[in-house]
């Protein structure tokens, strides 16, 4: 299957481990790799990692993003460059599908089930599924970017050229007339283009929803989130989250990243 992420030096941990999960349980794969600042792309084009393709700024910037740069920081420039960066990848490499991830994810588990579950589907992406005391926080988009499934079909290839367009135009981290940095647009995708809230519990678990609301066990080295096997977890705020994090979690998922995160910066 084929991902695509970005990050700069100061994610680059979480992206070598979250490649590192990958090579253990997504084989076979290719991943694009957007690094978001010139000492990244040095340090992966000397890693010169199998499976991974690296871009630097330079080859994927145009006049477009560079006029965006100049009014935003530099977190809401990288959600800016989100939609853009997939388009990039099906323009010049013409993937089947391309799933992009956020850089602070990790596998814990195959991702077969969730791509039968996508299969045939033009747009697919993942609920936030807030827990019970954070819903309030679906203010901010009722889906997380964390991963974005398309297919480069009219549909898939039409909602990305519309997302990218409104990110160039406005992406910033505040709330403003119905807009929340980069996810806030996704509200409307399942109407408008036909895009499937992927049902599956394991996929993008997060500080967010994780506690409170499902029953957690370990079957055969595996985790499970009520009947699904954990497919992947993702480690916003790092080893640090604001929010409660269950004790099976935290001991189950937090503490093999951080041994993966300790792994990876070994490696620069």
């Amino acid at each position: 299957m084929n991902y695509c992420t970005y990050f700069d030096f100061n994610y680059l941990d979480r992206g070598l481990a979250l490649y590192e999960s990958m090579v253990r349980h997504c084989q076979p794969f290719h991943l694009w790799v957007l690094a978001l600042c010139e000492r990244t792309k040095t340090t992966l084009e000397r890693l010169d990692l199998p499976h991974v393709t690296v871009v630097g700024m330079g080859d994927f910037e145009n006049p477009e993003l560079r006029a965006a740069k100049a009014t935003r920081t530099v977190r809401e420039y990288y959600w800016t460059c989100t939609g853009s960066w997939m388009l990039h990848v099906f323009e010049h490499w013409m993937p089947q599908s391309l799933s992009y991830l956020d850089a602070d994810c990790f596998f814990f588990g195959s991702p077969r089930s969730l791509f039968r579950e996508v299969d045939g589907l033009s747009v697919a992406i993942t609920p936030h599924r807030f827990s019970p005391s954070h819903r309030h926080f679906v203010s901010n988009g009722i889906f997380n970017v964390g991963l974005v499934y398309v297919r480069p079909d009219e549909m898939g290839l039409g909602c990305l050229h519309e997302w990218s367009q409104q990110c160039l135009d406005w992406c910033y981290y505040r709330n403003e007339n119905g807009k929340f940095a980069d996810q806030k647009y996704l509200d409307v995708w399942p109407e408008k283009w036909g895009a499937h809230p992927i049902e599956h519990k394991g996929v993008d678990l997060a500080p967010w929803n994780q506690a409170e609301q499902y029953t957690y066990s370990l079957h055969n080295g595996c985790v499970y989130v009520d009947d699904d096997p954990l497919v992947f977890y993702h480690f916003h705020q790092r080893l640090s989250p604001a929010y409660r994090i269950e004790p099976f979690i935290w001991d189950a998922l937090y503490k093999p990243y951080e041994q993966a995160l300790e792994e990876a910066r070994s490696k620069y």
